[in-house]
């Protein structure tokens, strides 16, 4: 089973990643609009790339959302989002530990990582490998946990 992951120490701040993501799921480039974002770190000056964790069927978006507009893909190892059904109460983007669930300001619609159906774009254009869609071993399930342990430090308050 494939998982993407991303290594915190390895990443730049291009921002590739946050473009193509855009341009592939709304055909134009705006990070606004992109599943995965890349938060800054002062100290120790570090670019923290964040996406959903795909945190399974247990996840805290799955149990929150009211119509399982959001559930979990067995076969892709995502979290995905029906928009038919969805009735955009947000409560997904309230649970997500990680605020790796965003709304679209004009549409409404839900941001979130859909693995872009098993062959993530962001993947393809990073220069320094900081992002890959792998096997998941148990390095590679360590790397995503350390890389969860990152992103919830820096999302804590100070």
């Amino acid at each position: 089973m494939k998982s993407l992951v991303a290594h915190s120490n390895k990443c730049v701040g291009c921002r590739n990643c946050v473009y193509v993501c855009s341009f592939e799921h709304e055909d134009f480039f705006d990070p606004r609009l992109s599943r995965v974002q890349i938060f800054y770190r002062e100290k120790g000056q570090l670019f923290i790339p964040n996406y959903c964790l795909q945190c399974g069927k247990d996840a805290a978006c799955v149990q929150s959302c009211p119509t399982d507009a959001l559930y979990f893909d067995e076969n892709l190892n995502a979290v995905l989002w029906r928009e038919e059904i969805c009735i955009h109460c947000h409560q997904c983007i309230l649970v997500c530990p990680y605020h790796a669930i965003a709304a679209d300001g004009l549409t409404n619609a839900i941001l979130k990582c859909d693995l872009c159906s098993g062959n993530p774009k962001c993947v393809l254009v990073c220069p320094e490998n900081a992002l890959e869609y792998i096997e998941m071993d148990e390095k590679a399930k360590g790397d995503q946990s350390e890389q969860a342990h990152i992103v919830l430090d820096f999302l804590k308050p100070d």
